[in-house]
């Protein structure tokens, strides 16, 4: 609630001291913290269905309107997650609120990649992942594209023995590789024939609603008593540490 939400503390690394003397002070060490913030977006998306268009779709419209307004709230989550992975992140007290860019260490692939995603790739994400001592229980996943997913089968990397794992994840048959799940967005960042892809562990991103979907359908009398659907919500998402999320360049032809 309110004009902005504290999603996580982040705490800096402390060390235990050697305990040399059994009745002497205790040692005072002062934690580091920063307090990583989430602000609201407001979301709307307005439809209106005649008469006429009733007679001419046969059937009744609202329903099928209103799951079009559900799969446009997907999209506002999914988009809004997207965007928070590399975007600049609220750090601090709430009245003194910092950026914190997304660090160039984190980004694999090269500034120009020449290739798309590779076994290496996936590798050295996971090598980041681990280095940054992600649980093991805190799910990592890969968004890429489909074509992403392809390129696996092309990389000389892939022995035999994974290539039938790889051909039934482009195949849709399985989602896991490399200890990632896969997750395919055709949405993600393209530029200059480079997409972003992400892989993140699952605690390194989250999203706030500060309303879920509100879906309405009413009759306007002051449009000739069409009916209308309005759906409206209100989200926020940000990365909650750096280095739980690596940015995977891969180009596209």
């Amino acid at each position: 609630t309110g004009n902005a939400a504290q999603v996580v503390l982040q705490y800096g690394a402390l060390e235990m001291a050697d305990n040399t003397n059994w009745t002497g002070d205790t040692p005072i060490t002062n934690a580091d913290h920063q307090q990583r913030w989430v602000l609201p977006s407001d979301k709307e998306l307005g439809l209106m269905v005649t008469k006429e268009d009733q007679i001419r779709m046969i059937v009744d419209p609202k329903s099928p309107y209103a799951d079009i307004v559900r799969a446009a709230y997907n999209r506002a989550y999914d988009k809004a997650l997207v965007a928070a992975a590399f975007a600049a992140a609220k750090t601090g007290p709430y009245n003194a609120m910092v950026d914190t860019a997304f660090p160039a260490a984190q980004m694999i692939g090269g500034a120009t990649p020449t290739d798309g995603l590779t076994v290496d790739k996936l590798n050295q994400a996971r090598e980041m992942l681990d280095a940054a001592e992600v649980e093991d229980f805190d799910t990592r996943y890969i968004v890429c594209t489909a074509q992403q997913v392809s390129n696996l089968l092309n990389d000389q990397k892939v022995t035999s023995a994974d290539y039938n794992t790889v051909k039934a994840l482009v195949n849709g048959e399985v989602n896991q590789y490399l200890g990632f799940e896969f997750i395919r967005y055709e949405a993600l960042p393209l530029a200059t024939k480079t997409r972003s892809c992400i892989a993140y562990a699952k605690s390194g991103l989250h999203i706030g609603t500060w309303n879920g979907l509100e879906v309405h359908m009413d009759q306007r009398p002051d449009k000739k008593y069409v009916w209308q659907i309005y759906g409206k919500c209100t989200l926020g998402a940000t990365r909650t540490q750096e280095k739980k999320v690596v940015e995977v360049l891969c180009t596209e032809a």
